[in-house]
Formats: C-alpha cells, structure tokens, sequence
C-alpha cells in the first residue's frame, strides 16, 4: 500500500486527526496493513491524549491549598434555545459570571469541563432504529430488555454487542438506563461553547490572575454516556472512559472545592458523586453553589436527592452570596 493509499483509506474511514503530525509519522513508518496502522495510531494517541491530560494539571497552588472553582459543562445546548434547553440555566450563568467577576481575585484555579459528543452517539437517536428502521425520539428510554427482545437495535449492526452489553451493565450498576436525548454539545456547533456571560467572566478572571483555564472534554466516546467529568457511566478500554486520576489529584490539592453548572440532576451530581468516592478526606472542602444548578425537567427530585446525600456526606451546600461571603473572609 502506497503513501497516498494509506491517505485515503484513513480519509474513507473517516478517522478524526486529533495530533497534528502523527499520522504523517505514522505513516513514514510505511506500515502495510491497515489493522497495524490502526492499532499503532489509537495506541499513540492515547499516550499523547494521557501526556496532554498529565501536563494540563501539573501545578497546582501548592501545599498551602487555595480555591478551586469546577464549573460543569456551561454550555449553549444547556440553555434556553439550545437544544436541550434547562429552564433556569440562563439565571444560574448569570449568577455563576457575576461570582467570577466580584471574586476573580479569590479564585485561585478554574476548570471547566465540556460535555463533547459526536452525533453518532448511543444516546442519540440516529444510533438505533426500531424493526420499521424508525430512530427512537427524544427522552426515550431504552433497556436491556428493549434490546434483548428487538424492540431496538443498532443502526450499525456490528454495535448491537456493544450496546447490548452496555444496557445490562448500566442497570447492573444502578445507574441511568439509556436515555436518548436531543442531539447536543456536538463537536463544532454553537452548542457545544461556553455560554457568553460565563466565558466573558472568565476571560476577566484570566486578565485579573494572568492564569490559564483547565478545560476538560467529556463524553467523547460514542459507546457510553459520561454525566460524570471525572468517569464513563460504564468505563472502556478507551483511556478517555476511565478515570481522569490527574483531575482527581489536582482537585485534592485545594483547600476549597466550590461546584456548580448544568445540570444538577446529571452531570454536576454524577461529577461530585464520583469526588467523593475518590476524595473520601475532603468531602468537606467541597461545596455545591445550590443557586448555580439546576435540573434537567423531570429529574428535580435525583438533583434533590443528590443534594441531601451529599449533604449527608459533608458536603456543604450554599447559595453563590454566601459562598462569595466566606471567600472574603
């Protein structure tokens, strides 16, 4: 196979060039077959995805703590006229810029995660059809049983292993069973960037600290939904799916963990849930804006009922003001 076969053949798989340069080193390395190239080029950016994520949070404040703020998944499609669309999400942006701007001083440390998905994507629609080759809508529920019994099946038909395995190992687990939600936060649209109030605060905050702004991508495998910035629902071979050690250990290197985004019945609760289970000595440095949060409609009460288990757990639960008015003390 010739250079420029190689080219094409990666052109018609549509592979997504993720590190600029590697495919052209690959691809001096004159590999013949397609599967090696394939298997060399997934194992060099994954060292390179795991050097990225290594690097990104290799300083932290130092022994001394400070203020971390999390903001989970601030996004357009979250928002009203996005296409999943939280009612209230625009209040709570506001309230979340506003916090910025007052307390930029204050804040020691930003992350901000990005739920960042493909379209092809096993809570999207386009990803199943039913036996009159029909895509699920919106908000339907899909379970290991629908599976099992044909009621739905994978459009691509080599994927119906994988989804099925999926499904029995979500309920195995106690979580969320597949949900189809509205296509969003697709890598490339208006959707998928930070809600403006929210970027411009944080562009103040950079001009006042001269920091950069730790971002996290989530979900960007199409195999498992990933509510949790820190984990998959159901963790794969794929390194992206596994834990992200390195944002674990950089959020324990602050005094005080201050949380809050969209939305606070899925990712904000599945984000924090997981920081307790990996950060069982700091549950009290970390605090849920309450007025900076909210859930997606008709799972108000899994975000109440994420709220008082982590409330039971130490968690502190405060309004932005209040937040605002210990920070400066």
């Amino acid at each position: 196979m010739s250079t420029d076969d190689r080219v094409e053949w990666l052109s018609k798989h549509d592979i997504p060039v993720i590190v600029n340069g590697l495919v052209e080193k690959l691809l001096a390395a004159r590999p013949n077959d397609p599967k090696e190239f394939m298997a060399k080029l997934l194992t060099e950016t994954t060292h390179h995805h795991d050097a990225m994520a290594s690097g990104q949070f290799a300083r932290t404040t130092g022994a001394n703590g400070g203020t971390l703020l999390l903001v989970i998944d601030p996004q357009n499609d979250f928002h009203p006229g996005g296409s999943l669309a939280i009612e209230g999400a625009d209040e709570d942006a506001g309230r979340v810029a506003d916090f910025i701007r007052e307390h930029a001083k204050s804040i020691d440390e930003i992350v901000v995660t990005l739920d960042t998905h493909q379209r092809m994507h096993i809570a999207h629609g386009v990803f199943w059809v039913d036996p009159q080759g029909k895509h699920p809508d919106p908000f339907t529920i899909i379970s290991a049983e629908d599976i099992e019994k044909g009621k739905w099946k994978t459009t691509i038909p080599e994927y119906q292993g994988i989804a099925a395995n999926y499904a029995k190992q979500l309920e195995a687990r106690g979580k969320y069973k597949i949900c189809i939600w509205p296509e969003h936060c697709i890598v490339g649209t208006s959707g998928h960037n930070v809600r403006k109030p929210i970027i411009d605060a944080i562009s103040t905050w950079v001009d006042a600290t001269l920091k950069e702004v730790r971002w996290v991508t989530k979900a960007e495998s199409i195999f498992t939904e990933m509510y949790s910035g820190l984990q998959a629902e159901v963790p794969t071979e794929d390194r992206r799916t596994q834990l992200n050690t390195n944002l674990v250990d950089f959020i324990k290197g602050f005094s005080r963990v201050l949380v809050c985004g969209e939305a606070l019945s899925h990712c904000v609760n599945f984000t924090v849930r997981d920081l307790m289970r990996y950060y069982e000595e700091g549950h009290h440095k970390v605090t849920v804006l309450t007025d900076c949060s909210t859930s997606v409609a008709g799972f108000e009460n899994e975000g109440q009922q994420f709220l008082k288990d982590m409330e039971a757990l130490g968690v502190r639960l405060m309004t932005s003001k209040e937040a605002g008015a210990l920070l400066k003390q």
